[in-house]
């Protein structure tokens, strides 16, 4: 059927006289959880090279003193220093004075929507700098960048990694160069990571996991006391392990999008912080020609309380 002959339509004011249909909504899927970053709890740090203390009590020992004996003291272990270096995170928005003005889709401020933006992006980049890979801190220069060591360059006493592979001096200076080969995570070497963590922590039984989606998927094949959940319609059953009951903790398992493959952590929250030397603020910069510009910056560093809280299971294929 062809149209009434002379009868005007859509196609002849497209993009003239009939106005465009956009939605209000920005379509935009891109991950912006950082579950690491929001487990750690914050400190204050005062200079660029940021410095904490840990402590060990002595070995347990027969212990059986002579009536009337003399007492004799034994010097304790001195405490031991460990460092990390404060990085600075930035990102530099800049909107044209026009773009700013004009009437916009979605959007008030083209300004305060790049801001946003940016902050999210800052807060991957933590994720990822400390825990999506390995790296060692950098004291930095007038020419070189500081950089805070990753999460496993602390990492020493619970570690589970395959025959081959290096142990790191646990000072940040190294990491483990992960030469082993490659195995899957099976629930013996989970296990054996928990009886580590117990043996040598007295932290919180109650702990976390932070793991790839891979390996999430590998702990939901795990078979002993493993927590399941069912959905209220008895037909439906989520076959994925939120929660492992093991032996000696409960963990509660989180897949991270920027955790290294290879790599997997069970974290004791209390003994690993954010220590900011500078908290994420932004300022206006001079301007330079027709546009608004400004600086996000964050300068931070992880500090590993007490690597013997942590768990590092490592040369893993997923």
């Amino acid at each position: 059927m062809a149209i009434i002959t002379g009868a005007h339509s859509s196609y002849d004011e497209a993009g003239k006289g009939n106005r465009e249909d956009l939605s209000d909504v920005i379509a935009d899927v891109s991950p912006t959880e950082t579950p690491f970053l929001s487990m750690l709890s914050t400190n204050k740090a005062t200079a660029t090279k940021h410095e904490w203390t840990k402590d060990t009590l002595a070995a347990a020992a027969q212990n059986a003193q002579l009536e009337g004996g003399e007492a004799v003291g034994v010097d304790p272990a001195a405490r031991v220093r460990i460092d990390n270096y404060c990085q600075i995170l930035g990102k530099f928005p800049v909107v044209t004075g026009t773009q700013e003005i004009v009437n916009k889709a979605q959007v008030k401020s083209e300004m305060a929507y790049q801001m946003a933006r940016r902050m999210k992006e800052m807060k991957r980049d933590l994720e990822l700098i400390m825990i999506g890979q390995s790296n060692v801190k950098v004291a930095g220069s007038e020419s070189t960048a500081r950089e805070m060591g990753s999460f496993d360059a602390y990492l020493v006493t619970n570690n589970q990694l395959a025959a081959g592979s290096s142990a790191p001096t646990g000072d940040g200076t190294d990491v483990s160069d992960y030469a082993g080969t490659d195995r899957a995570l099976t629930e013996t070497i989970w296990e054996a990571g928990l009886q580590s963590l117990f043996t040598n922590s007295g932290g919180d039984s109650n702990v976390k996991a932070i793991v790839t989606a891979a390996t999430k998927g590998v702990i939901s094949t795990f078979t002993s006391s493993a927590t399941r959940y069912v959905t209220t319609d008895d037909k439906q059953l989520t076959a994925s392990i939120d929660v492992y009951d093991g032996d000696f903790h409960t963990v509660t398992i989180i897949p991270d999008r920027w955790c290294k493959t290879g790599l997997a952590y069970i974290v004791d929250p209390e003994y690993v912080k954010l220590s900011n030397l500078r908290n994420i603020h932004s300022f206006n910069l001079a301007k330079t020609g027709d546009s608004i510009r400004k600086q996000i910056v964050w300068e931070t560093t992880l500090e590993t309380c007490n690597e013997k809280a942590h768990v590092l299971f490592g040369d893993l294929n997923t």
